[in-house]
């Protein structure tokens, strides 16, 4: 009897050690946990400060072409306005080959117009789609090097 005794008492024992040992291993998952969560967060605002380091970047980007397209577009309706002071001939007919056209139908002068008038709307966009920011950047950096290369 006395080692039944002692085996309960010994079982009693590590009851008590497995118990304290789950309490243990609940309290590291917990931990575990939050340290997950923590990290989580810490990825989370790496990816953001990326992402809006990127975005400044293009924003940057961005103004620097529409400044550039700017000048070029105001320096060409310069032109285009002397252009078409020559333009008008005997009867007072506009001359429509040699003026800015906005569609894909005629022949074009230039396209800076059209550029311009994207960049306004892209730049009204601006702060409501970062995705579609870098493709329309991509966009307009083509159709400005098309219509640079056409010109030049």
């Amino acid at each position: 009897m006395i080692d039944n005794q002692s085996l309960i008492i010994r079982m009693g024992e590590l009851e008590e050690r497995i118990n304290l040992q789950n309490q243990e291993i609940e309290n590291l998952r917990k931990e575990f946990s939050e340290l997950n969560e923590k990290l989580t967060l810490l990825v989370q605002l790496e990816v953001n400060v990326q992402l809006e380091s990127k975005f400044n970047y293009m924003k940057q980007e961005f103004d620097n072409y529409k400044n550039e397209l700017n000048s070029r577009f105001n320096n060409n309706n310069n032109n285009i306005n002397n252009i078409n002071d020559n333009d008008l001939n005997n009867n007072n007919n506009y001359n429509y080959n040699n003026r800015i056209a906005f569609d894909n139908t005629t022949p074009h002068y230039n396209n800076f117009g059209n550029i311009h008038k994207e960049l306004q709307n892209l730049a009204n966009e601006l702060n409501n789609d970062r995705e579609s920011f870098t493709e329309r950047m991509n966009s307009l950096r083509n159709m400005y090097n098309n219509q640079y290369n056409f010109n030049f």
